[in-house]
């Protein structure tokens, strides 16, 4: 069964449509991460580093698309009630 709802995120994404990249405080945070990425890095191994990376970078995705559900059911319950 297709999940419409994550179609319509990701490609809200590829589109720049939905750009988590505008939230505010964004680049200073990246950069805050990025330095700690090269300090475990050094001290942990590339491979390590990188498994890390990528498991957060699934969980941010997962918390996004879980964010953006319910963004858009909240937005489907304000119609019905102004339809009313």
């Amino acid at each position: 069964m297709k999940d419409f709802l994550q179609e319509i995120f990701d490609y809200h994404l590829e589109q720049k449509i939905l750009d988590l990249k505008q939230v505010p405080g964004y680049h200073a945070r990246a950069v805050r991460l990025s330095r700690c990425y090269e300090q475990l890095h050094q001290s942990m191994g590339l491979d390590f580093a990188d498994r890390l990376s990528g498991l957060e970078g699934e969980q941010r995705y997962q918390e996004n698309l879980a964010c953006f559900r319910c963004g858009f059911r909240l937005a489907g319950q304000l119609f019905r009630e102004l339809r009313l």
